[in-house]
């Protein structure tokens, strides 16, 4: 069974706890999560410099790009392969089991570093992702003002993560 707001204080909090849980309306989170953009922006400079660091080293992907062309270089090379191989076979008489041994390995050969390419490049591409993701959040913070006096809805859906209201009232906002 899911209880959801108040619904532990009708059938018995197991804590023993008889009071409802404080409620709060709309306005007063909107009006916490002001008072939470205020202590944000007064740290404006010193997050955008913190998320600029992070996004240059922990989403650089120049290793994966030059992986990446490693193993695109010796993929075309293992399709070379393939090509003279079928080619060969189809020019010269050969016995077919030794044919059919060597063109298994280079198809096998292929899959692998296929795979592994493939790989590289949903990393490469996750990277870029989460790149952008926090790029628009050091856009967000930049466009802040010093001082926020009303609620802003662009805000709320760029910058917060989740919120979180604790049982007493009090309100936790978590940035992304």
């Amino acid at each position: 069974i899911a209880l959801i707001g108040d619904g532990t204080t009708l059938i018995g909090d197991p804590s023993g706890r008889t009071d409802m849980r404080q409620m709060l309306t709309e306005d007063a989170i909107k009006e916490k999560f002001i008072k939470a953009m205020n202590l944000y922006a007064g740290q404006k400079d010193v997050l955008i410099a913190t998320f600029t660091e992070i996004e240059q080293t922990a989403f650089d992907t120049t290793a994966l790009v030059n992986e990446q062309q490693t193993l695109q270089n010796e993929l075309n090379v293992v399709v070379e392969l393939i090509e003279q191989c079928i080619a060969e076979n189809s020019r010269v008489a050969q016995n077919q089991d030794e044919y059919e041994k060597r063109y298994t390995a280079l198809a096998e050969r292929f899959d692998g570093i296929k795979a592994q390419l493939d790989q590289v490049t949903k990393a490469i591409m996750e990277k870029q992702a989460q790149r952008e993701e926090l790029r628009v959040c050091i856009e967000g913070i930049a466009a802040l003002p010093d001082t926020i006096d009303t609620f802003d809805e662009p805000s709320w859906t760029v910058l917060l993560d989740f919120a979180t209201v604790h049982s007493d009232g009090k309100v936790e906002f978590t940035f992304k």
